[in-house]
């Protein structure tokens, strides 16, 4: 998976992506259906099994999506059901397909890791009309297993995907957060997401201790170095 990917991936989590029905504001995406999160993990645990020990779900996000000028604005409807708010995505014939984001709990723990499955999945709309009978099905085209580390001196576990040792993944953060006040700009809390590549390079996503993203930067081992040593890492600082 390449940053750019990853980045998309996460703001999908964290941004606000659909607009609330009767309110000029942008809102956060709805989660997906329990039917469609049962569908999909039914999927999942049938192409890894050692996924069925998951508790279940962390959080979830469903959009739709289309060629760039066709599918437009998904609405997000919000009715009141007793004392509870709740949130649906409208379906947009023009839209294609349904994009779904789900994060479940962890399937396994150990030395202070938790390892989790993060899925990306899609299917054509259900939005549009189809013969009777056929009932479009998910297809979860990117599923990653990441790990939440826990770092001493923040709250939020990292995000980690690829393989990285805790001193590793620790100097990384301080490399990050010292390029980042090098830069002067506002310097984060924590660490939230680091990918690794395994060869030397990768990125990190910097935010609050509630996990928030705020600023993202590129790494690159020199080679030869110790990445346990924070000054191992060059370091860029991205501006978007």
């Amino acid at each position: 998976m390449n940053r750019s990917s990853v980045i998309g991936f996460f703001c999908i989590a964290q941004l606000y992506c659909a607009t609330t029905t009767g309110e000029d504001q942008w809102a956060e995406p709805p989660p997906v259906s329990d039917a469609d999160i049962t569908a999909i993990t039914t999927l999942l645990v049938d192409r890894y099994p050692e996924f069925a020990s998951s508790a279940g779900v962390k959080a979830s996000q469903y959009l739709q999506g289309g060629p760039d000028g066709d599918c437009g604005e998904s609405m997000v409807e919000t009715t009141m059901q007793g004392q509870e708010t709740v949130r649906e995505m409208r379906p947009n014939t023009h839209c294609e397909h349904d994009l779904a984001t789900i994060y479940f709990l962890p399937h396994k723990e150990n030395a202070g890791r938790a390892e989790a499955v993060m899925a990306h999945c899609r299917r054509p709309s259900i939005a549009r009309p189809w013969p009777d009978g056929h009932v479009p099905q998910w297809d979860c085209t990117s599923v990653t297993f990441r790990e939440y580390v826990q770092l001493e001196g923040q709250t939020c576990d990292v995000r980690l995907t690829g393989e990285m040792s805790t001193p590793a993944l620790d100097a990384v953060r301080k490399a990050g957060l010292d390029a980042i006040h090098a830069a002067g700009k506002h310097v984060p809390e924590a660490l939230v997401v680091y990918h690794f590549d395994g060869e030397g390079s990768g990125w990190g996503t910097f935010g609050t201790n509630e996990c928030h993203p705020e600023i993202s930067v590129e790494f690159s081992l020199t080679e030869g170095s110790d990445p346990a040593e924070a000054d191992a890492w060059a370091t860029v600082v991205m501006d978007y």
